[in-house]
């Protein structure tokens, strides 16, 4: 009997001392949407990284119909050359097409 009364005793400490415990640090949260929408230096960064996708998207749609050219022109030669030669100018493609 006197260990549960010394073990609701503790508890009943434990649970006063719990309240103290708690931190009392406020959280903030920071909205980066809104500050890259907002502020100067943001819309000049996606200004910058806007240009630089339009940059890159450019590039790949000129390497795209370059590929597509040579393929084209490689499927035109299918009746004037072998089929061994065929493969080889198409393996080539795929190399430099993966690079």
């Amino acid at each position: 009997m006197k260990s549960l009364k010394n073990f609701f005793l503790i508890i009943i400490i434990l649970s006063i001392s719990a309240n103290n415990l708690k931190a009392e640090e406020k959280v903030a949260y920071l909205d980066i949407d809104f500050i890259l929408t907002n502020t100067l230096a943001g819309k000049s960064l996606l200004n910058t990284l806007k240009k630089q996708e339009e940059v890159k998207i450019s590039k790949f749609k000129t390497n795209d119909e370059k590929f597509k050219n040579n393929e084209k022109k490689i499927l035109a030669k299918k009746n004037l050359v072998s089929n061994e030669e065929i493969k080889k100018e198409m393996k080539a493609l795929q190399i430099e097409f993966q690079k």
